[in-house]
Parts: C-alpha cells; sequence; structure tokens
C-alpha cells in the first residue's frame, strides 16, 4: 500500500483573486503569484512568505511567469480576453518598474532559458513557439527564430526549455519533445 506523507506547511498566501500562474525564484527563495486581475505578486519564502513587491500588469490575467536564472528581473506574459494581444514584459523585482517590454502578442506562456541568454515564448492560434535571444549591445532580447505550427497549441498549453530541448503539451493529448539545436 502507499504510504500518507504529513508534509509541514511553510506559509499560507492569500491574495483573495484566482491564481493563473506561480513561479519560485531559485536563486533568492522568492514565490511570484499572477493573477486573474493581471497583478503579479512576489514573496519571499526565507521571510515567512513575506509580500517584498506587488507589480500591476497590463491586461486581464498572467498567462506566463518566470524568474531569470540570476533572481533579479521576472517575465510575465498577459492575455485578455479572446486573442487579445498584450507585451510580454520584463521587470525589475526589486523596484517593480518595467525593464523590457516584447513585442505584442497572444502569449500561452513565457519562458528563460537556464542561463537567461534566451526565452521561450508560445504564442497565437495556431501556436508558434518563439526564441528571443539576448543582444548584448542592444541590452535587450530580440527575437530571432519562429517556428509555425510547431505544436497545436490550446489555451493549456505548456512547454519547458532544457539545454536544446523543447517539450511541449499538444491539443491532441500528447506530448511532444523536439531537438531545437539547429534551429531549421
Amino acid at each position: 500500500g502507499s504510504q500518507h506523507h504529513k508534509w509541514e506547511q511553510l506559509a499560507a498566501i492569500d491574495v483573495t483573486k484566482d491564481i493563473t500562474r506561480v513561479a519560485i525564484s531559485y536563486t533568492d527563495n522568492l514565490l511570484a503569484v499572477g493573477t486573474e486581475g493581471s497583478e503579479i505578486y512576489v514573496y519571499n519564502l526565507s521571510y515567512n512568505a513575506k509580500q517584498v513587491q506587488k507589480i500591476s500588469g497590463v491586461s486581464h490575467h498572467v498567462s506566463g511567469l518566470d524568474f531569470d536564472p540570476n533572481g533579479r528581473n521576472i517575465l510575465a506574459s498577459f492575455k485578455s480576453g479572446y486573442l487579445g494581444a498584450e507585451p510580454a514584459i520584463i521587470y525589475d523585482i526589486q523596484s517593480g518598474k518595467v525593464v523590457e517590454e516584447l513585442r505584442k502578442a497572444y502569449y500561452h506562456f513565457v519562458q528563460y532559458s537556464v542561463d537567461g541568454k534566451s526565452i521561450i515564448s508560445c504564442e497565437g492560434l495556431p501556436g508558434k513557439i518563439a526564441f528571443w535571444e539576448y543582444q548584448m549591445a542592444a541590452n535587450r532580447y530580440n527575437k530571432i527564430y519562429d517556428q509555425l505550427n510547431l505544436v497545436s497549441v490550446s489555451l493549456y498549453t505548456s512547454a519547458v526549455l532544457k539545454d536544446n530541448l523543447l517539450m511541449s503539451s499538444s491539443v491532441d493529448y500528447s506530448f511532444d519533445v523536439f531537438d531545437i539545436s539547429s534551429k531549421e
């Protein structure tokens, strides 16, 4: 039979709105919660889940949320209505201010690469996967690659980027794995 374990509850966080996304920073023990009301709440789990920042987004709800690897910025995407285009935004966690806006699209999710030099986004219907690379000279991320219809996107599409592997869920109840090292 299975064993039951009692886990110790470290915090109970009430944001009084529907939670649409969560993310955790692996460097600073921060937790970010995105809501239906487009707010992003950042909590420090080392200090009894004390709220350290509240960021107001741009539209209806947070559709993607990820900390950069160094824990200084948070990347968020938003959805507004059916196919409403909104920018993905990089915010400075400490100040809550916008660092950079990626172009407007109907984002399903956004995610940093492990080294923070790239961003992957899934956008639109039918869906496409986009890759953004950090350009040091321009001090911003530039879209370098779109793959139309790489995945069959739904409102519940999810993906993970690890090294050169892209794993993505699909509307036909499958999960696809792609080698993106060649980007051809």
